[in-house]
């Protein structure tokens, strides 16, 4: 949609239950854009095996804020997890030249021992991806940092 400021969010509550699952989203920030994309969690049920594959096409003075996240949910409280999560962000210029990679990959077993410095005692992950190409803005680098400062159920860098 050209001339409007798009904001997107996914449906509440996807969910990946027992068996595999993939979601792929390609996102192409036009020149001047900028772009929100911060759907709500996936919720990965036990022994569920989801992927999630987000590609960004950005114009060099694009800005894309998008965000990944899953929880987990065991309907029978007795703790069971899922299985496997794959996370991948792949931010490439117009014509599909990889500019930067992120990989995640994690288990049900490795947030069922709440690892500080990876889950706590969460049995989340989420990460937030702030894309500008002409470089980090420093006021919204410090922005970030401030809004995360004092609390410690947030792990930011």
């Amino acid at each position: 949609m050209h001339g409007a400021p798009p904001y997107t969010t996914g449906e509440p509550g996807s969910t990946a239950r027992a068996g595999g699952a993939r979601q792929q989203v390609l996102i192409e920030a036009e020149a001047g854009s900028l772009l929100e994309f911060l759907p709500d969690p996936f919720i990965l049920f036990p022994q569920s095996r989801f992927a999630s594959g987000l590609r960004i096409r950005a114009h060099e003075s694009a800005t894309v804020i998008v965000a990944d996240s899953f929880l987990c949910h065991d309907p029978a409280g007795a703790g069971a997890m899922f299985d496997r999560f794959e996370g991948v962000l792949r931010v490439e210029d117009p014509q599909g030249r990889l500019l930067a990679l992120d990989r995640f990959r994690t288990t049900g077993a490795i947030l069922a021992e709440h690892r500080p410095g990876l889950t706590g005692a969460f049995a989340a992950q989420g990460s937030l991806f702030a894309i500008g190409r002409q470089g980090a803005s420093a006021a919204v680098v410090d922005a970030l940092r401030k809004a995360v400062a004092d609390r410690a159920d947030v792990y930011a860098e």
